[in-house]
């Protein structure tokens, strides 16, 4: 019963015979006459009909219509409804409820309505576009105010001139947009359709995440508790004094919107000897360690994993943490201030497990999980972090030789690491990869691997990380920052909820696909609208080349393009490079077959590396 109750909500809201959220208008039918028609005209209220399967608005073409019982009742409420040209009386089959009672006027009106829809139907065998001519009516100009949500007023208020202009250009018609009261005040005035649309724009912005269609998740929950480290280079301690600046380079999509700055030292020192880097290296080995104790003997050492990146470190909010002035902290509050943005794992059983096999192990779980969310939620603490919106994030952008053009990046890299003693690898053989980032729930990101075939290579899920360091070089000219990560990563079994997430149709269907007009990918069609709109990010490595360097080093130079936004809009094109790190050491020292000593050894010898090709490339 609810999907024919909510098909003809719908099309009474589009045509004007029920009230619209935030139009302002007298319809000539309220919500329970409505439901009273369905029921009468159906004689739903006895007997009750079996329940029917819902089906989503692209799947509503002529043939499913006709063809299956939600279509045959839809029919023959229209057709009922196309007849009715007399007095209306309805008594629910409850006592003491109203008794709905309609003029013959009204009754003439509301079949006048049914008959343009059925024949819409008839000629055009699509729902959306049957409920879209409906819209298109002469006398069916109506305004709309309503007062957004915090969470949209958060997003679109920094902004506010542009995401007008946006909406404007998606309804049709002019969208003002206006705070009041520290919440944005939308106004608009148009056709029913027009202001369909708006709501329907409204509605997608606040449920998948936003303002610019990246989809809202909690990444920290793939950070554990201590990971994270800040580093700058010249600096004697974390007490050191830092200042913010504007910062210029490349950033991530989803802070185009926000205040960006790079961190720079109050003194920055001329000459920057050798004897930091011995410091920072023995230091920084010691923090690897001491993170890394709760792994030895843990099972999820086994897919243990060392890489280091190099790029921009840049911090966002800046500006208004520090009461809309470029302010000055230590390093250590800078720390502090981003571990405190992110809601860290204590311990690495702290969540449910998509791949356990006892279910109750996972009922226990969910139930701890709930408990703990009931006892944070509770106190006086939790609820000022939440209402704390402008809270200092950071971000790190991956590149090398920005200032170059892109076809000239990879000689460069090439040459410098040369300099280093690196080796090109011949066996390196380059197929085009695509890397998938698919977001199943706030909490939870899986990462797939597809060859050019859109054939699966790996599903798993967003790697924990253990060690998410950062050394800042500290400079007024644009220079390489170093981001080194130890992070374990857990396969997505095929039995599992997150493989069918991904998997919907089965494995031979990718989610992904490509655009056979502008050659750029996008979501598969076959996928359910709701699971579309969960593909975030998408990673097309075109280019790969490997040097190798004795001790087990990788440098690997990636190039391709990046598809992000909603329905993965906006492309990229890109060139990084990283270190990737033979971890079987590392891991057998979580074993406990290793010594101290010698993996203390290991991490400095890499640590050095990073630091000498941070060196030898430019930013």
């Amino acid at each position: 019963i609810l999907p024919l109750f909510t098909l003809v909500v719908e099309w009474a809201r589009a045509c004007g015979l029920v009230r619209s959220a935030g139009i302002d208008c007298s319809p000539p039918l309220c919500g329970g006459e409505l439901h009273a028609l369905i029921l009468k005209l159906l004689h739903l209220h006895n007997p009750i009909p079996p329940l029917m399967e819902p089906l989503s608005y692209d799947e509503m073409s002529y043939t499913t219509i006709d063809s299956n019982a939600l279509g045959s009742y839809l029919f023959s409420f229209f057709f009922s409804g196309a007849k009715l040209n007399s007095d209306f009386d309805f008594i629910w089959p409850v006592k003491s409820t109203p008794r709905h009672f309609l003029t013959a006027a009204t009754c003439k009106l509301f079949a006048t309505e049914c008959q343009r829809m059925l024949h819409a139907l008839s000629m055009s065998g699509s729902w959306c576009e049957a409920v879209e001519h409906c819209s298109l009516k002469a006398d069916s100009h109506a305004p709309m105010v309503q007062v957004l949500s915090r969470s949209l007023t958060h997003h679109l208020g920094k902004a506010i001139d542009f995401h007008a202009s946006r909406l404007s250009l998606v309804s049709g018609i002019q969208v003002t947009l206006e705070m009041n009261n520290a919440r944005l005040r939308l106004e608009a005035s148009g056709s029913r359709l027009q202001l369909r649309r708006l709501r329907e724009e409204l509605r997608h912005l606040a449920r998948v995440g936003h303002s610019i269609g990246h989809l809202r998740h909690r990444t920290s929950a793939y950070f554990m508790d201590g990971s994270t480290f800040l580093f700058m280079r010249g600096t004697q301690s974390c007490d050191a004094r830092i200042v913010f600046a504007t910062y210029k380079e490349g950033y991530q999509r989803i802070h185009c919107f926000h205040d960006r700055s790079h961190v720079l030292p109050v003194d920055i020192p001329e000459n920057q000897d050798r004897t930091w880097d011995k410091r920072f290296i023995a230091g920084f080995e010691q923090k690897v360690m001491l993170q890394l104790l709760p792994l030895r003997g843990h099972k999820s050492a086994d897919s243990l994993w060392i890489s280091v990146h190099f790029g921009n470190f840049y911090v966002t909010n800046a500006v208004s943490a520090c009461d809309g002035r470029l302010g000055s902290m230590s390093l250590g509050d800078l720390q502090t201030a981003v571990s405190a943005g992110r809601r860290c794992r204590r311990s690495i059983e702290d969540r449910v497990d998509w791949n356990q096999q006892d279910v109750e192990s996972q009922r226990e779980a969910k139930i701890r999980k709930v408990s703990l969310t009931a006892v944070k939620s509770g106190s006086k603490d939790h609820g000022k972090s939440s209402r704390r919106k402008n809270k200092i994030c950071s971000s790190f952008y991956p590149c090398v030789a920005t200032k170059f053009p892109l076809a000239d990046r990879l000689a460069i890299v090439e040459q410098g690491l040369l300099k280093l003693g690196f080796v090109a690898d011949s066996t390196c053989c380059t197929r085009t990869v695509f890397v998938v980032n698919m977001i199943a729930s706030s909490a939870y990101v899986v990462h797939v691997k597809f060859d050019i075939d859109f054939k699966l290579l790996s599903i798993e899920e967003k790697p924990l990380s253990w060690i998410h360091g950062t050394l800042l070089r500290g400079s007024h000219e644009p220079t390489m920052d170093i981001r080194l990560k130890v992070t374990t990563a857990t396969t997505v079994r095929e039995d599992s909820d997150l493989f069918n997430f991904v998997f919907p149709n089965g494995i031979d269907h990718s989610p992904i696909t490509v655009d056979s007009t502008s050659g750029n990918i996008r979501p598969s069609e076959k996928l359910p609208p709701n699971i579309r709109d969960r593909v975030s990010f998408v990673r097309r490595i075109d280019r790969k080349m490997q040097f190798i360097l004795e001790g087990g080093v990788r440098a690997v130079v990636s190039m391709g393009m990046h598809f992000s936004g909603r329905l993965l809009d906006h492309s990229e094109a890109f060139c990084d490079l990283s270190l990737e790190v033979e971890p079987l050491p590392l891991r057998k020292w979580c074993s406990q077959q290793e010594e101290d000593a010698s993996i203390a050894v290991w991490l400095n010898q890499i640590t050095a590396i990073a630091l000498q090709v941070s060196d030898v490339l430019p930013a």
